[in-house]
């Protein structure tokens, strides 16, 4: 007895269909470097902003330890992290709302990213309040440092003048407890205060 002979020819896969495989296998890898590279350039960049993070706290900490706030800059590069550089600078401000002088903190530190940028994290604190005496001390030694002598006015009509207001509004506020220097002189910043405020510093 014969047996019919039946031959299976399985179809291979043509040049086209291999070369189109390939490249969808190539554009997927692709993608999924990309994706990986940033992830890598992401964690690497929290790395650094917590150091940065870490230097600056450190800095503030040892600022609210000190038992004397003076105007001052001071700047450096972490002796822990390389590559990440601080400044630390105290800074007398105006605060409008509630027309009082302030000794506040800013403690920084900068990092390049893994794109080759320039990062700042920044911490800012108030300090402490100033009185109307402390006030007047730091521009009294901002002056023996030959830097406040462009903010005198010699004479009460120039200090009305500049403030924009009448020579007897300038009296009353120098009743209302307004500070001159020792030779009468009124100060820029002082009459700024008390403008600012209605009088009522």
């Amino acid at each position: 007895m014969r047996y019919a002979m039946h031959h299976n020819k399985k179809a291979a896969f043509s040049l086209v269909e291999v070369l189109t495989a390939l490249a969808i296998l190539a554009l997927i890898s692709s993608s999924v470097l990309v994706v990986i590279d940033r992830c890598v350039a992401s964690a690497t960049d929290s790395a650094l902003r917590m150091q940065a993070f870490e230097v600056a706290r450190e800095n503030m900490e040892k600022l609210l330890a000190s038992p004397l706030a003076q105007e001052t800059v001071e700047y450096g590069e972490s002796d822990k992290y390389l590559g990440i550089t601080w400044q630390t600078v105290v800074e007398t401000f105006y605060e409008p709302i509630t027309a009082r002088m302030w000794v506040r903190g800013i403690c920084s530190a900068e990092y390049i990213d893994m794109e080759g940028q320039e990062q700042t994290v920044e911490l800012t604190h108030w300090l402490t309040g100033l009185t109307k005496g402390q006030l007047l001390d730091i521009m009294t030694r901002e002056d023996e440092e030959g830097q406040l002598a462009a903010e005198l006015i010699a004479t009460i009509e120039e200090a009305a003048e500049y403030a924009g207001v009448d020579v007897q509004t300038i009296e009353r506020w120098l009743e209302n407890g307004m500070l001159t220097t020792d030779d009468g002189s009124f100060v820029r910043m002082n009459l700024d205060i008390y403008q600012l405020s209605g009088g009522n510093p």
